[in-house]
């Protein structure tokens, strides 16, 4: 009798929890309907609009849908032509680092983003921009791969110093899959 009641005492804790969960899961995605790839959170010293559309984008960027991110952090820069990171996100849509060598369109457009993203108010805005500048200034002199490597190198290091920032930390690994050897296993 006592293994029959912890049997079913084990069942209703697991179908609770399994309730319990999809509850949460349920309020975090009305809470956060207008962001259909997930949920960032990005402080940026952009305003509370370009904000929202900063994010977004970054959302976008996660997913590896380019096009849409940079239109979007193009949006964010029309409402607040002082938001950083959101050239910063521009110059991010250049780099398709699991796909192919930025070509000399991409290079300059990239490279003219970060130009205008120079200037970040705060250290951590000012890192990532660094990354993203490292990658564009090595792959105009010596080519993607070494650019690659550039990128990789500044990531590791905003990924140490900010370690509690999950997009250093999923562009970092992003990097280190891009310069990794077709030989690794």
């Amino acid at each position: 009798m006592k293994g029959i009641n912890t049997m079913i005492h084990s069942k209703i804790l697991s179908i609770s929890t399994i309730i319990l969960l999809t509850i949460i899961q349920v309020s975090i995605a009305q809470e956060n309907q207008h962001h259909e790839h997930g949920v960032v959170s990005f402080e940026t010293s952009c305003n509370a609009e370009a904000q929202e559309k900063f994010e977004h984008g970054l959302g976008m960027l996660h997913h590896m849908m380019y096009d849409q991110a940079e239109g979007i952090f193009q949006q964010a820069t029309d409402v607040d032509p002082d938001c950083h990171m959101a050239y910063w996100g521009i110059a991010m849509t250049q780099l398709n680092p699991l796909w192919a060598p930025s070509g000399e369109q991409q290079l300059d457009k990239g490279w003219g983003a970060i130009q205008k993203a120079e200037g970040a108010p705060t250290e951590h805005e000012q890192a990532h921009i660094g990354a993203i500048r490292a990658y564009f200034e090595t792959a105009r002199e010596s080519g993607h791969q070494d650019g690659l490597k550039a990128w990789g190198k500044e990531l590791e290091s905003l990924h140490q110093n900010y370690t509690d920032d999950i997009d250093a930390a999923a562009f970092y690994g992003l990097s280190l899959l891009a310069t990794a050897s077709p030989d690794d296993e």
